[in-house]
């Protein structure tokens, strides 16, 4: 994405309205995978689809210069928050950890030396929650996929 911006930065240069640091085409290409995201979240289905294209947003994440980081780590934040907690399925408690582990995993090994300083700020003001929300939807599933306690039957 960082060499897409460019292109369309360095082409775009001799426009007066659009200064040289506009990440025009980066943009476009994030805006149309939210807007696809959206489309299926809308839909309802397609579950194994939509977590994919989740995992893909988190993907951009190192590839992308700071002017849109916030906006997609927003993003990126917002998705994990909406997916499903109370009451969830052990597989789709097992999504939102995998996109919570897939987000730090990121930021923490990806993320580019100019980037990385806002990068890590934000996760540390998000962490709390971010983790938090990952570990109580898998107790959630767990709890209710399994009884918390064994029932003795007597035998007769």
């Amino acid at each position: 994405m960082r060499s897409a911006s460019a292109s369309a930065s360095a082409s775009l240069a001799d426009d007066d309205s659009i200064t040289h640091n506009t990440p025009t085409l980066a943009w476009f290409c994030l805006d149309s995978l939210l807007d696809s995201i959206r489309a299926l979240r809308r839909k309802g289905r397609a579950e194994d689809h939509l977590h994919r294209l989740h995992l893909t947003l988190i993907s951009t994440i190192p590839s992308l210069p700071l002017s849109l980081l916030p906006r997609i780590l927003d993003e990126a934040r917002a998705i994990i928050v909406e997916r499903p907690s109370a009451g969830a399925d052990e597989e789709a408690a097992a999504r939102k950890k995998e996109l919570v582990q897939a987000l730090f995993d990121e930021i923490l090994e990806n993320v580019g030396d100019r980037e990385k300083e806002f990068a890590l700020r934000w996760w540390y003001d998000h962490r709390e929650e971010l983790e938090t929300m990952a570990r109580s939807t898998v107790a959630t599933a767990k709890a209710v996929t399994t009884p918390a306690e064994p029932v003795a039957i007597p035998r007769l």
